[in-house]
């Protein structure tokens, strides 16, 4: 948030300019077994849309990148569910095109967003239904043999 407000006076002074983030589908969406995770996610994704507001007809562009889960030490262990494992390469290509193309949100894959929109329409018991096939509880089902060697580095 720090830099985003100190950069965008900058970039407000001069005229122009495009910050861009990089957030997870966990700001749309909620993750079991992942709350803190979730609610940090929501948060940016909260804050950006506000400073977005503020910053009409300023020349300031605001982008927010938000991946599934991407194959990085990370997400070693834990599934996908409803969309394919994201490379580095995955991520990269959606923050050239956000530097093309400022969106505010653009999620990879980019059908994913749409996805969870339907979603959130839906009645609560479809919609949790369809959240337990498409989202995987990564605290509860994640292969703990492969995470061990993260878990022991990171995780207190």
């Amino acid at each position: 948030m720090r830099v985003v407000r100190l950069t965008s006076a900058r970039m407000v002074e001069r005229g122009g300019g495009h910050i861009l983030t990089l957030a997870s589908m966990g700001s749309i969406l909620g993750l079991a077994g992942e709350a803190s995770y979730a609610a940090s996610k929501h948060g940016l994704l909260g804050y950006l849309k506000s400073v977005e507001l503020e910053l009409r007809g300023t020349g300031v562009a605001l982008s927010a990148v938000l991946p599934a889960v991407v194959d990085t030490e990370l997400a070693r262990g834990t599934a996908t569910a409803g969309v394919p494992m994201l490379s580095a390469a995955d991520v990269a290509d959606a923050v050239m095109l956000s530097l093309r193309n400022p969106k505010l949100e653009r999620t990879v894959p980019s059908y994913a967003g749409a996805m969870v929109r339907l979603a959130n329409v839906l009645p609560l018991g479809i919609r949790n239904a369809l959240n337990d096939r498409m989202v995987p509880d990564n605290v509860k089902d994640a292969d703990r043999s492969v995470r061990a060697a993260y878990e022991a580095k990171y995780v207190a």
